[in-house]
């Protein structure tokens, strides 16, 4: 593991090779300042990462953009992957990495570097959180976002071992994701960060998905028709994307339904329902989740009779969906989570 004084001298030496200067270096009394450095009358506050995740990198430029409003706020890490360089560049903060990759930008100033491979790769596979079934802690979180849970209730909410829940919470907590109390148990520090925090590593893509096509003139006949299919094969299923956006919040129109599905319908079931399969173009998508989780029952609402997954689950899969999805992603996040709930009560 890198220590945070030897990554701050690296980028201290980073920095005086890209501005051909030398650095002027102070302590900041601000915690979420590691370090001051002012070269090339440039400015810069810097907080490293040892670990950077799209929420650790985020929560650092959150706090660094409050802490130092006249610097550049720079995030420093070991090696900086895509998906955070992407939430650092939405926020417009720099960032800088010891494998030799930077983006500095400020007034008059622009250092771009990107390319070199990561020098600090650790040997093994690395926990992923938001893998399908770890995934189960953070969605346990969001569902019962006010409740503190302890390692055993967790484990027997998200249906995992004790160990592998273990796992999960640790890296949470090390990314500031998950709170503890006096008691060891955990909740979701911020639920809407915790929320955004999994989506880069969510994939819609990554479960079993049949593109098929029928006959609707819009997208709410096209879901009723499929309910009532789906009601008669007793196909246990629950609609989510823009479907289920429609459901929670009748915004916008659509024409493409998406349903999770207990089960896929044979070749038969599909031709009897005038289901025609597509390789693209097609008005229906039928998917097989890669985890039971996404449909069990307290997972899921009923709206006019008809089910459909999660306001979270909607919200992740709406980011893989074509026409207004974005706009539906927008509309639920700010209006129908369960802290929204709350709130407005």
């Amino acid at each position: 593991m890198l220590l945070e004084k030897e990554a701050l001298d690296g980028a201290t030496h980073r920095l005086a090779e890209l501005f051909e200067a030398r650095p002027e270096v102070r302590r900041s009394n601000e915690p979420a300042v590691d370090l001051e450095v002012e070269v090339a009358d440039t400015k810069l506050a810097l907080c490293f990462k040892a670990n950077p995740t799209v929420a650790a990198v985020t929560q650092a430029a959150d706090r660094l953009l409050a802490a130092a409003p006249r610097a550049v706020p720079l995030v420093v890490a070991p090696f900086m992957g895509f998906d955070a360089r992407a939430a650092l560049q939405v926020r417009g903060v720099a960032w800088l990495d010891l494998s030799g990759n930077v983006h500095i930008k400020a007034p008059r100033l622009l250092l771009h570097i990107e390319g070199k491979e990561n020098k600090f790769k650790r040997s093994g596979r690395p926990q992923d959180v938001f893998a399908p079934r770890s995934a189960r802690v953070a969605r346990a979180m969001l569902h019962q976002h006010e409740r503190w849970f302890t390692q055993n209730e967790l484990a027997q909410v998200a249906h995992l071992s004790a160990m592998q829940v273990g796992r999960v919470v640790k890296r949470l907590v090390s990314d500031e994701l998950l709170e503890r109390n006096a008691k060891r148990a955990v909740r979701a520090r911020d639920p809407r960060r915790l929320l955004e925090a999994w989506r880069p590593s969510y994939d819609f893509n990554k479960h079993h998905i049949v593109q098929v096509h029928r006959f609707a003139r819009s997208g709410e006949e096209l879901t009723g028709a499929i309910h009532e299919i789906l009601s008669d094969l007793r196909i246990e299923h629950a609609f989510t994307g823009l479907a289920a956006a429609w459901l929670f919040r009748p915004v916008a129109a659509y024409r493409t339904s998406s349903v999770y599905v207990s089960r896929m319908l044979t070749d038969d079931e599909l031709e009897h329902a005038g289901l025609r399969r597509e390789e693209s173009g097609g008005n229906l998508l039928l998917v097989a989740p890669n985890d039971d989780d996404i449909m069990r029952e307290e997972y899921c609402w009923e709206v006019e009779g008809t089910k459909c997954v999660s306001q979270v689950q909607a919200w992740l899969d709406l980011h893989a969906h074509p026409e207004r999805a974005k706009e539906a992603a927008a509309e639920l996040l700010e209006h129908d989570m369960p802290w929204n709930r709350k709130a407005k009560a």
